[in-house]
């Protein structure tokens, strides 16, 4: 089963056509990055997928759930979204955590032992339990990544959506970042779908990449494949070329 698919979309803002008869699946248990220039249409393929924005014409489901029947707390149990830009709420990092248990009960419930758990749990896989007191706004850049990360564990949801998660972090942040989304694929079973800008960071740590230009899909699968890496090159008018060194392998990219 696709975790995520869009069939036949058709979308866009006011008069503007964004896509048109988009059609994608995104494979379940896997790390997929979508990459391609700014205004392709990344960013609106996590928002018509979680339910923000609805398609013109088409249909999207998630986990084999039409979305467009499900109301915002089922969406909610199923997916689980990570926008670009979130301001720092004036809390501590355990109150932001216990948020993601939102869908379970309600935003005024009062958390009750599996939540608590669950909580706990996330604040641990973040490697946030020190801090959990700490108000966020206190919190470095990539520390109040990984709080927000942990949030969207906390959700539980088989799906997770990624917007651009390493923007404006330095490069260690960025590494931990991507490492601790992968973790959350391997150790906690997720589907993790994430908008990535670094084409070096998409293709080291992904699974599978999909490849966008002008709302169009060119290319989708395994970062080594020819016809991904061609078709990055065709994206950004670059070249690629993968490397190696003594402390890994990394892509490095030249403009044509």
């Amino acid at each position: 089963m696709a975790s995520v698919q869009l069939s036949d979309v058709s979308f866009g803002y006011g008069e503007r056509a964004l896509f048109s008869k988009l059609t994608l699946e995104l494979a379940e248990d896997k790390v997929t990055s979508i990459i391609g220039p700014n205004g392709c249409g990344k960013s609106s393929l996590l928002k018509l997928a979680s339910g923000i924005c609805k398609p013109w014409k088409g249909s999207i489901s998630v986990m084999g759930r039409d979305v467009s029947a499900l109301s915002s707390k089922e969406r909610a149990r199923l997916l689980s979204l990570l926008t670009q830009e979130h301001a720092a709420p004036p809390m501590s990092v355990r109150r932001l955590v216990a948020c993601g248990r939102y869908p379970h009960h309600g935003i005024l419930a009062t958390i009750d032992a599996a939540d608590y758990e669950a909580v706990e749990r996330a604040l641990e896989a973040c490697r946030l339990a020190d801090l959990a007191e700490r108000p966020v706004a206190e919190l470095s850049g990539g520390q109040r990544q990984r709080a927000f990360i942990a949030m969207v564990l906390a959700q539980d949801t088989p799906v997770v959506l990624f917007d651009e998660p390493t923007s404006f972090l330095d490069v260690s942040a960025c590494y931990e970042v991507m490492e601790l989304m992968r973790s959350l694929k391997e150790e906690h079973g997720k589907t993790v779908v994430a908008v990535i800008h670094d084409i070096d960071l998409a293709l080291r740590y992904s699974d599978e990449v999909c490849v966008m230009r002008d709302g169009k899909l060119l290319a989708q699968g395994a970062p080594q494949e020819a016809e991904v890496l061609a078709a990055v090159e065709d994206a950004f008018d670059v070249r690629i070329e993968l490397l190696h060194g003594e402390l890994g392998s990394f892509y490095a990219l030249w403009r044509r």
